[in-house]
């Protein structure tokens, strides 16, 4: 979190909103860490178990997935 904020030369209080979805989302400890920084106000959730099945459907449905592999 903190290597990404100063990629883009960013502070925590420049950011509206943190959506956390994803299995981890829901384990305390992690959603402490995302409320400690940000504040409550500015956490959203949703789809915490189909949201990385879902988005990556979408990836296989492109004709060349080569730009989402690492």
């Amino acid at each position: 979190m903190d290597q990404a904020l100063d990629a883009a030369g960013l502070e925590s209080s420049a950011i509206d909103r943190i959506f956390l979805t994803g299995g981890t989302s829901l384990v305390p400890r992690i959603r402490r860490i995302f409320t400690d920084r940000f504040g409550e106000g500015r956490i959203e959730t949703g789809g915490e178990l189909t949201s990385i099945a879902h988005g990556l459907a979408l990836i296989g449905l492109e004709d060349d997935v080569a730009a989402w592999g690492a």
